[in-house]
């Protein structure tokens, strides 16, 4: 049985599909499910189309086909390898199916061009195509490799599709696998300090932006202040490159935004302290916790995150000790 996976996202990102599979004996065909955590209708209509496009594949007798590259970040002019997978069910329905037509092709976006390639007919956008018989637990494959453009916008997205179709079952389906040119990569820590505050007590707060990448990083990093903490903006420090902006004053989530270009191994630290101003309890009167974020920007498209609790401790309690001699 695999483990569960997702096959297909929404708009916004958020899985959209869920894949799970297993066998109940190996003389029958392997059952595939599906399960959809948000309704249907809660998606585009183009996201509708790419949702049952995917999930038709997923239930098809080639389900488990798959398109994987060796790299997803190139550079100007990089060749990356790929390889298209079809794997058939061992067995098909209905009983007595031996062999299915399939018909294979690959496109390419972004500025792509094919370099090698096992199929025919491949041109500038066009990875070539296939036409053939697969049997029952047959795998095949298609290697080819692609040369990302000479000058590319860093971050440009580029994408490789095959088409997958099973003219005799009237499905269609895709496996994509997406490209970028190289872009800075960025890491984000957020750390509180204490991590369990008392009404009054100072949190300091310490935001550290790290460029691990190769390319300079021109971008920004936000922190919002949740509601029930208050900024105290005198205590605002950076170290690094950069300038510090805070507020709006009065605000009841404030944020902290810093802004600026970092060099490869280049970091900023940003440092400020809030207080309790108030707290909330949950219908038990358990005390509830705050979530505190950090979201930095590369300015072309990429963003990394960090998150922590931090949990209110609004009484301490003692408990008598007594003693006899």
């Amino acid at each position: 049985m695999s483990a569960t996976h997702v096959i297909a996202r929404g708009q916004s990102g958020q899985p959209a599909a869920l894949a799970r599979e297993g066998r109940a004996s190996p003389a029958v065909a392997p059952w595939r499910t599906i399960f959809m955590p948000y309704p249907f209708e809660a998606y585009t209509p183009t996201v509708r189309l790419t949702l049952i496009e995917q999930i038709a594949g997923w239930l098809s007798p080639l389900g488990a086909s798959n398109l994987a590259g060796g790299r997803e970040v190139v550079g100007a002019g990089d060749e990356a390898a790929m390889t298209l997978t079809l794997r058939a069910d061992d067995v098909f329905v209905p009983a007595g199916t031996l062999t299915r037509t399939v018909q294979v092709s690959v496109a390419f976006e972004g500025g792509l061009a094919a370099l090698t390639t096992t199929l025919a007919g491949a041109g500038a956008a066009f990875g070539g195509a296939w036409t053939g018989e697969i049997g029952a637990g047959d795998i095949i494959s298609f290697p080819f490799a692609v040369q990302a453009p000479g000058m590319p916008d860093p971050g440009a997205p580029m994408t490789v599709t095959a088409h997958i179709a099973l003219p005799d079952l009237g499905l269609r389906f895709t496996r994509k696998w997406p490209l970028r040119m190289a872009t800075p990569e960025l890491s984000v820590t957020l750390d509180l300090a204490p991590e369990r505050p008392r009404p009054g007590e100072s949190i300091t707060w310490t935001v550290r932006v790290l460029n691990l990448g190769v390319l300079t990083a021109s971008g920004s990093m936000t922190t919002a202040v949740p509601f029930g903490l208050k900024l105290i903006t005198s205590t605002l420090a950076l170290d690094g490159p950069g300038t510090l902006t805070a507020g709006p004053p009065g605000a009841n989530a404030p944020r902290v935004a810093w802004r600026g270009a970092l060099g490869p191994g280049e970091s900023a630290t940003v440092t400020v302290a809030s207080r309790i101003d108030f707290w909330v309890r949950d219908l038990s009167g358990n005390v509830v916790p705050w979530l505190a974020s950090a979201r930095a920007d590369d300015g072309l498209g990429g963003w990394w995150g960090a998150a922590t609790w931090l949990w209110p401790a609004p009484r301490l309690y003692f408990l008598p000790w007594v003693g006899r001699t």
